[in-house]
């Protein structure tokens, strides 16, 4: 008898659902009709019947399985309550909750956003050759391309003879299985299949404008379909299941994965435990056809790219599976009712049950953050195109941005003197680790797992600005050159290495110190994080990392548990030293998906400003979080180290321009008073509202100011975009006016400053003001030196003078540096 004559009697004892028996009768069928192609039909049927057994057992034992695991996340979530602010979190669910999703110092127990990066820091240690190797250069592009063609051809089996690539792809294999294991640990399904190779991306615009037919012709001969197994019966394909297969296959990618999702909802139906085996679908017989398939229907990366969002993707998916369970989305769900719930035993009150409906809604928010939903867009023409829009913008006014990261020496102090490491050592850190003959340094780094982050596709220095992009490849690329490019990428890199290789050497130093006798400071940043004596123990009798006599401890050396709270402390308290946009911080400031009305005006208006606002919940929260006499310390070290810092960047940016320092000399504690609150404003991340601060009073001067900011603090307010489109418009005007040459000449000078991508780098910006900007404008602008001479009135009433007149193909001089101590004119 076959299975398929049991299943009527299976459901009438209850044993099986009606659901399930259709799902097995369809998967009977299915196998039936394909070993009928090779045998008859009683052999047939018997095999069908016997894998179809063997498929529903192992999707029974899996789903049991994920059924344990999730209600041991929720057990955890009720466990993690007790412990947030010092046990309070059983009357504050939602504070509570959402400190599972990003960090909270109330909270000592782990969360998803920092052990997503915990996660990336342990696999970049596992490949630090591949990063080293193939990491982006300065114009963003991956070096060693020929190498990594063999790299590719290595990791699908083939032996090349270069012993360098042999070795690189089982750095990736390893790192890879690494993932794998950890993956299936969380209550994954993701078999291990040998010569994986490397995951594909698909370019949706190219495989729908191909149709199924062209590409279903161009993919099948390149993929090895003995090794392509079907997960339900853990065998290979047969040629019908092969063929529906591919056709989901294409309706998904094609469809950019709407065809899987629920308007509204969050990813569909599927566990996330269950969707990275879908993932791994298509294999391909060797190396030079992925590479094919890349370049005909691929996402225009490099193999170097595919590595890197691999890592990426499962270590958030990873990091949510072990935080919430393999179905986060349900747990997420779980714990709003939890919140809704609380309010509700409390009575009926209206402003109780409004405020948990805003907890919820808040959860469910960040949650969308930390998952990337937030970030996929409903209309991805205009998100695309808006995006790209913000990344030329980025590209034209970023690049002096290093300049004002020079106030990170300041925050690199007050996180090491709060956390007990010894705060001199912050810019010898930054320079050694800037310094071009210490690669064995950075090398180091990588090992210790404190993340590569400038080898990705978008670095570091845009990431901290700008958070994540989805623009076209030209215009991300643009913006992330002119990042690279002016040292901002290298210098938010080079601060985070030096932050977490002084904290994992200074906890070397004290390593043969019981808990209970390590300084205060020390012993209560390890608790904040939930590490405890027992923790102690293991890190300090751990192997330790030697360099040329250095001594680190070596977060990869540890048991894993231990491991990760270790290096979420440090990853964590480094977002304090060299602060970037946050989980928090995207939630608060993002108001919508990408292509959305409110997600587009959202995204334009907090363009350049979610750094201030992780000030706010980084720095600011943890002053206010301080008792008595400690919380005036901290304000006191932080006001006072990053204003100096924020002086020094106001004038540096003023030498950039060609102007001489900016008379300082005043009332308050010997500084101008009005150039004071603009360092402190530049210091603590606001620089732009420090800028109109210090020249409201000439409004009308401003477009002649040589600074790149929008014009007026409204536009400031509604973002660069808005002041894109009112240059561009009032270009538009200029054609049409009383003197259209004299006026457009003006406007698109301004314009050719403004928006030309590079044009901003603080070491060239200058020059192409004067040499090209400047002349263009003299052959086309009859009033030229009318602007020049406003430009230089301006400069005046701010006590200054050109060192690089406006004008001029060459400098007069140098900078009076001695204008500093001056004071500034009345005003």
């Amino acid at each position: 008898m076959t299975i398929k004559a049991c299943l009527p009697g299976l459901i009438a004892e209850g044993k099986i659902s009606k659901e399930q028996a259709e799902e097995a009768a369809g998967l009977f069928d299915e196998l039936a009709r394909d070993y009928r192609r090779q045998f008859g039909d009683q052999t047939a049927d018997a095999m069908a019947t016997q894998a179809t057994i063997e498929a529903l057992k192992r999707k029974a034992a899996l789903e049991k399985r994920q059924t344990l695991l999730q209600l041991q996340s929720q057990k955890n979530a009720l466990l993690n309550f007790t412990k947030y602010d010092g046990g309070k979190g059983a009357d504050n669910i939602g504070a509570a909750a959402m400190a599972m999703l990003d960090h909270d110092p109330k909270a000592p127990y782990s969360n998803v956003d920092t052990r997503r990066r915990t996660i990336i820091g342990q696999t970049h240690a596992l490949m630090e050759g591949v990063l080293n190797r193939f990491s982006r250069d300065l114009l963003g592009r991956m070096r060693n391309p020929a190498e990594m063609a063999d790299v590719v051809r290595e990791l699908f089996g083939r032996d090349t003879g270069n012993v360098a690539a042999k070795q690189l792809a089982e750095a990736w294999t390893a790192a890879s299985e690494m993932l794998r294991q950890r993956f299936n640990a969380a209550g994954g399904a993701i078999g291990k299949l040998d010569r994986w190779g490397l995951p594909q991306s698909h370019d949706p615009v190219r495989v729908r404008a191909a149709g199924f037919e062209a590409w279903r012709g161009f993919i099948l001969p390149l993929l090895d379909r003995t090794r392509m197994i079907d997960r339900r019966t853990g065998k290979p394909f047969g040629d019908e299941a092969l063929e529906l297969a591919l056709k989901d296959v294409f309706e998904t990618i094609s469809t950019d994965g709407w065809i899987n999702r629920k308007p509204g909802g969050r990813g569909g139906g599927s566990k996330l435990a269950n969707q990275r085996a879908e993932h791994r679908f298509l294999t391909f017989a060797d190396g030079d056809g992925w590479m094919a398939y890349a370049d005909r229907f691929g996402a225009g990366g490099t193999p170097f790219d595919a590595m890197i969002g691999h890592i990426d993707g499962m270590a958030r998916d990873i990091a949510h599976m072990e935080v919430l369970g393999p179905n986060p989305g349900a747990t997420i769900q779980w714990l709003q009712d939890l919140v809704r719930k609380q309010a509700a035993m409390k009575g009926d009150k209206p402003s109780l049950l409004r405020s948990a409906e805003g907890q919820a809604a808040a959860l469910g928010k960040l949650y969308e953050v930390t998952s990337g939903q937030l970030g996929l867009p409903v209309n991805p023409v205009w998100a695309r195109g808006l995006q790209g829009v913000r990344s030329v913008i980025t590209s034209a006014k970023l690049g002096s941005a290093v300049i004002s990261a020079t106030t990170d020496v300041g925050f690199q102090a007050v996180t090491r003197s709060f956390n007990g490491l010894p705060a001199t050592g912050a810019i010898t850190g930054y320079l050694k680790m800037l310094n071009p003959a210490n690669e064995a340094d950075r090398r180091v780094a990588v090992r210790l797992g404190l993340i590569a982050e400038e080898a990705g596709k978008i670095a570091g220095g845009i990431s901290r600005y700008m958070g994540e992009s989805i623009g076209p490849g030209v215009a991300s690329r643009l913006a992330d050159s002119t990042m690279r490019a002016s040292g901002l990428s290298a210098w938010t890199q080079a601060g985070k290495w030096a932050f977490g290789m002084e904290f994992l050497g200074h906890l070397h130093d004290v390593s043969s110190t019981p808990f209970d006798r390590i300084a205060p400071p020390l012993r209560r940043a390890m608790e904040r994080y939930g590490i405890t004596s027992a923790d102690w123990d293991v890190i300090r009798l751990s192997e330790h990392l030697n360099q040329d006599g250095a001594l680190f401890v070596d977060p990869m050396k540890i048991e894993q548990k231990v491991s990760d709270k270790l290096l979420q402390m440090i990853l964590t308290e480094t977002s304090y030293a060299v602060p970037e946009v946050s989980a928090r911080s995207r939630a608060i400031t993002t108001f919508g998906r990408p292509g959305t009305l409110a997600g587009e005006i959202g995204r334009n208006m907090m363009q350049f400003k979610g750094f201030a606002v992780t000030m706010l919940l980084t720095h600011g929260r943890r002053t206010m979080e301080q008792q008595g006499w400690n919380r005036a310390k901290y304000a006191a070290g932080l006001l006072i180290t990053t204003t100096l810092l924020g002086a020094l960047a106001l004038q540096l940016k003023e030498l950039v321009k060609g102007k001489d320092p900016q008379p300082m000399e005043g009332e308050f504690f010997g500084m101008d008073g009005k150039f004071l609150a603009r360092s402190m404003l530049q210091g603590g991340g606001a620089g732009i509202f420090g800028d109109f601060l210090g020249t409201a009073f000439q409004q009308q001067l401003s477009s002649a100011s040589g600074t790149s900011r929008t014009n007026s603090l409204a536009e400031a307010v509604a973002g660069p975009v808005v002041g894109a489109v009112s240059d561009f418009t009032a270009l538009a005007g200029a054609v049409v006016s009383d003197k259209p040459q004299q006026n457009s000449a003006r406007q698109a000078s301004k314009i050719i400053k403004g928006y030309t991508p590079g044009s901003s780098l603080w070491y060239g910006r200058l020059a192409f003001q004067r040499l090209i900007v400047d002349q263009l404008q003299e052959e086309t602008d009859p009033a030229y030196k009318r602007s020049f001479q406003m430009m230089e009135r301006a400069a005046d009433a701010q006590g200054q003078d050109y060192w690089w007149r406006p004008g001029e193909v060459e400098p007069d001089r140098a900078p009076d540096m001695a204008n500093i101590g001056n004071a500034p004119p009345e005003r």
